[in-house]
């Protein structure tokens, strides 16, 4: 029976580039948790619909400008001109970077739509394996969402509702559950720990569950199912400390609007400048749905707040 539950953007994060990026080192480990892992159609669906949408977020950001060289009226000693060399030399190279990049991402972005790129094969074993809902979990889905329960966001389709029905469903006898996931409608961020919204808790309760771990970050969680005998028995402990590092490096962008005010300054996490204001646009969302994007004026990068926009 089925004891681990993970959300879509937990799998995107194979295809981010920079915000959100997952460690290689954590795809096998994931993939080897198949026997107690509940995988979704309709979370198969959404990573399959949004894979490529997620690793185009980043593909435009390679857009750092050099500094001007010194003019030649104002040359004035060696170290000036020598400079100017460098920065021509720089220039060059960055220039043939920046064609190979757009070259290399062509490729991939192609191989992501094929579904031909390394993480969808790896990938696929779980996904083949997606579990379609029932008539009377598609029922009950929908009287979740008719009656304001989570998880879901309100105008968006029927997705979210439907997964956790099938996951509480698919529970069984499991005394130990874990829920990785970044969404809000499923968990909250407090003092650094993910906490299961309460209505959800209650129902896992209600099944006989007796410990729930939550994680937003896979490493973490990882860690977690070794200690527990469930998986990631292949990875030793320093490694998964490593790897607990590097993706929260990584998630120095959060998928929550926590990092971007309403109002007033903040700092671009790409070009760490500072903003005058928001500049807060909707547009649809990397995750489903639309949200509200923020865009930096210094350097012109866009993030999806996951704020989200219901008009």
């Amino acid at each position: 029976m089925p004891s681990i539950f993970i959300d879509a953007n937990i799998f995107l994060g194979f295809w981010c580039l920079r915000d959100g990026r997952l460690p290689s080192e954590l795809l096998l480990p994931l993939v080897e948790l198949g026997d107690h892992l509940l995988v979704t159609q309709q979370v198969a669906n959404e990573v399959e619909r949004n894979k490529l949408t997620v690793f185009l977020k980043n593909v435009g950001e390679m857009t750092s400008r050099m500094p001007p060289s010194i003019p030649d009226h104002l040359v004035k000693h060696r170290r000036y001109g020598e400079l100017n060399t460098d920065l021509k030399q720089i220039d060059e190279r960055a220039k043939a970077a920046r064609k190979e990049w757009d070259s290399v991402t062509a490729e991939l972005a192609s191989a992501i739509s094929e579904g031909s790129d390394l993480a969808s094969g790896m990938l696929a074993p779980l996904f083949k394996k997606a579990v379609a809902p029932t008539e009377d979990q598609l029922v009950a889905a929908r009287l979740r969402r008719e009656l304001g329960n989570p998880p879901g966001k309100k105008g968006d389709p029927l997705g979210d509702q439907l997964s956790w029905q099938q996951f509480l469903d698919a529970v069984g006898k499991q005394k130990t559950v874990w829920v990785i996931t970044k969404d809000s409608d499923l968990a909250t961020m407090v003092g650094g720990t993910r906490i299961l919204d309460p209505f959800l808790y209650r129902e896992l309760k209600e099944r006989g569950v007796e410990k729930i771990h939550v994680f937003d970050k896979l490493a973490a969680a990882m860690k977690s199912l070794k200690e527990a005998g469930v998986g990631a028995q292949k990875l030793e402990d320093k490694e998964l400390a490593e790897l607990e590092k590097q993706e929260a490096q990584d998630a120095r962008i959060p998928f929550h609007g926590s990092l971007f005010p309403s109002e007033g300054p903040w700092t671009c996490p790409a070009c760490l400048q500072r903003n005058a204001n928001t500049r807060m646009t909707a547009h649809p969302s990397s995750y489903g749905g639309w949200s509200y994007w923020i865009t930096c004026s210094q350097c012109g990068a866009r993030f999806d707040t996951g704020e989200p926009y219901d008009d």
